[in-house]
This record gives structure tokens, C-alpha cells and sequence, in this order.
């Protein structure tokens, strides 16, 4: 059982190690498309960290950060919203329809 969790491990390192060089691009281009958004929406403030999961963004902004939220959500669907100590999750779906949260 041992020895099949390790060769396991072994194929998705394999796996992982043969994909990412055609991965990273476009992840380092959806970061960038993020970047952008969160510091053009900032109108006070700061942006300080950005991520990325499979279908949902995650952006930080400095403490009594004012934000165009509208303009982040325009480019990027769905996202964590975090403004000092608070977040919220905002989903778009079809049709504009949002759905906050917190």
C-alpha cells in the first residue's frame, strides 16, 4: 500500500513537472489581468496580495481601501473581495446577476 501512494506521488510530481511550463503563461497572464483590474478600481488605498484558485480570485486591499468593486467584477467573474479585516465572496452569473458573501 505503501509503495502505491509513493508511485502515485511519483506520476502526479511526473505530471505536474511536465505540465507547468505550458500552465505557468497563462496563470502569469490571469495574474496580471487581476493586477490590473484591482489597481485601476482602487480609489484610496492599496492593493496587497492577489491570488488565483481553479475559478475563483482572490484580491486584498489595504484597510479603509475605497474600491470600484463593479470595475474587478466586470473583467473577472468570480472573487474574494478583502478590505482590512473583512471579505466577501461575490459570484457572477448569467444575465449580470451577482451574489454576495460574506
Amino acid at each position: 500500500m505503501v509503495q502505491s501512494f509513493i508511485l502515485q506521488n511519483k506520476l502526479i510530481g511526473e505530471i505536474y513537472n511536465e505540465l507547468q511550463p505550458e500552465v505557468q503563461p497563462q496563470i502569469d497572464k490571469q495574474l496580471e489581468e487581476l493586477e490590473k483590474a484591482g489597481e485601476s478600481a482602487v480609489q484610496e488605498g492599496e492593493l496587497i496580495d492577489i491570488e488565483i484558485d481553479n475559478t475563483t480570485s482572490y484580491i486584498e486591499f489595504s484597510e479603509n481601501s475605497k474600491v470600484e468593486v463593479a470595475k474587478i467584477l466586470r473583467e473577472l467573474g468570480s472573487n474574494i473581495l478583502k478590505i482590512g479585516n473583512d471579505a466577501v465572496e461575490v459570484k457572477s452569473e448569467k444575465g449580470g446577476i451577482r451574489n454576495y458573501t460574506d
